[in-house]
């Protein structure tokens, strides 16, 4: 399984989200993670200055993951860190 799904996953599938209210039309909206930090999609932190309060479709979520998983790969490579594979 690839790091997107296996994330997906961990931070809650749309299905799960759906369940708790967090997906609902289609589309992604902001909730408190467990540190009580405003969250959207699969575990963005939403930064000052970013607006979804419109919320997200499931493409945009998809697009955000995919961004986030670029800067943390940036950020190891960075801080030169060994990681495991998996």
């Amino acid at each position: 399984m690839d790091i997107k799904t296996r994330l997906k996953e961990y931070e809650g599938t749309a299905s799960y989200q759906a369940k708790m209210k967090y997906y609902r039309n289609g589309k992604f909206y902001p909730y408190y993670d467990s540190e009580g930090f405003a969250t959207i999609g699969y575990g963005h932190l939403i930064k000052r200055g970013e607006d979804f309060s419109t919320g997200l479709t499931d493409a945009q979520a998809d697009a955000l993951l995919d961004k986030d998983i670029a800067i943390a790969r940036t950020n190891v490579k960075v801080l030169q860190l060994t990681l495991p594979d998996d």
